[in-house]
């Protein structure tokens, strides 16, 4: 007869791997610490600590994501996981950027035709300005 505790062991290091790969922990961000005796002695710890995006790189149909780090909390990403800032010289509602030149080239405007976002965020919530080069960017 199988080894009780050693199938156990297996039984949750699978379940763990399966978590992770469907995206559980990327939903879900949380530290997992699992400990399991496997003889008496060998200890197996599985440790996993999720600070990846929520939605984004695994979600390729958002334009905008929203990531998840314990540190500062939820961020906006873009569709490919990149993290979005916000100019703070930027006057909301005016229209235009303040950011050109050598911070365009730093902090590149993001720019989508169309907004598709995760549960929790709302595409009504952006909108689209023209920049002086006549380029878009999203607000």
């Amino acid at each position: 007869m199988a080894n009780f505790r050693t199938i156990s062991a297996i039984f949750i290091a699978l379940a763990v791997i399966f978590a992770a790969s469907t995206g559980y922990f990327a939903a879900n961000p949380t530290t997992v610490t699992q400990t399991t005796t496997v003889a008496q002695k060998t200890t197996v710890t599985q440790t996993s600590t999720s600070t990846q995006t929520v939605a984004g790189p695994s979600s390729p149909a958002y334009t905008v994501g929203l990531g998840y780090n314990s540190s500062i909390g939820f961020y906006l990403t873009n569709g490919t996981g990149f993290t979005l800032y916000m100019f703070k010289v930027d006057k909301p509602n005016n229209g235009t950027s303040a950011c050109y030149g050598n911070c365009a080239i730093n902090w590149p405007a993001f720019s989508t035709s169309k907004i598709t976002v995760p549960p929790g965020l709302s595409a009504s919530s952006f909108g689209t300005i023209t920049r002086k080069d006549g380029s878009k960017q999203v607000t």
